[in-house]
């Protein structure tokens, strides 16, 4: 009965070593996990931080970009306006040298 009992403790001592070495595996992998997700928390962080200054970045352009197309429609405006007024001074300068004409023929039918 002794030599059972002394069996049965060194059955529970091996089955005891084997759980520690097993627990002992558990919580490195349990660290090698914990840690890895330490570096892509790092990851995420730094890929969040480079997004959100791609954002900003994208909106200052896209207020650039605005304000040049603003311009770019006002400069437009002001060569429309331009272009109607040179448009309004050639129709005068004809008028004015038809009316020359006419007064130049008159002259020379006078004269």
């Amino acid at each position: 009965e002794r030599e059972g009992l002394k069996k049965r403790v060194e059955e529970l001592e091996q089955e005891l070593r084997a759980s520690q070495q097993a627990t002992e595996e558990a919580v490195a992998a349990a660290g090698a996990q914990n840690s890895a997700t330490q570096t892509l928390s790092r990851e995420i962080s730094a890929l969040t931080a480079s997004r959100d200054a791609l954002a900003e970045k994208f909106d200052h352009v896209s207020s650039e970009r605005d304000a040049l197309l603003a311009s770019l429609a006002d400069k437009a405006s002001e060569r429309d306006t331009l272009l109607a007024d040179l448009e309004r001074e050639r129709g005068e300068r004809d008028a004015l040298s038809r009316e020359a004409e006419g007064l130049r023929g008159e002259r020379d039918a006078l004269a």
